[in-house]
């Protein structure tokens, strides 16, 4: 019973991860836009500008926690992951050049899940300033 409920929870994480893909191509759409009314509209105003320039900051983090919420989606879709977490820990050690902590699959999970959840709140404030910045234009 506990390794389906396992196994039932690593693919709802990785079902849950495999969305940060959609969210990375419009955080990519926001960005653009973001450069495009930069050129177009040559915002004069210093609020203008910052909010724009802030748009596209949050849209570099949500990029950097994209790449890390792609490989964590791909890690939780393989079968077998809880118990191969100590071949996980070595592969990125090697990688990493240190050895990482040892955390338990649930752990694991929770901060997936949590770099997923900063994801979106990135391409929220992203909008959210992309959106600022439309209002003081008009």
């Amino acid at each position: 019973m506990q390794d389906e409920e396992e196994d039932f929870e690593r693919q709802a994480t990785a079902a849950v991860l495999a969305t940060g893909a959609t969210i990375g191509r419009a955080s990519l759409v926001l960005t653009l836009f973001a450069i495009f009314t930069m050129i177009v509209a040559q915002p004069h105003s210093w609020i203008d500008r910052s909010l724009l320039f802030t748009s596209g900051a949050f849209g570099l983090l949500q990029g950097w926690l994209a790449l890390r919420v792609a490989v964590d989606a791909k890690l939780f879709a393989l079968a077998g992951l809880p118990d191969r977490l100590a071949a996980l820990d070595r592969v990125l050690g090697r990688l990493c050049g240190s050895v990482p902590p040892e955390r338990g699959f649930a752990e694991r999970s929770r901060g997936a899940l949590r770099l997923w959840r900063l994801q979106v709140m990135a391409v929220f404030l992203q909008a959210l300033c992309l959106l600022g910045a439309a209002i003081a234009l008009a």
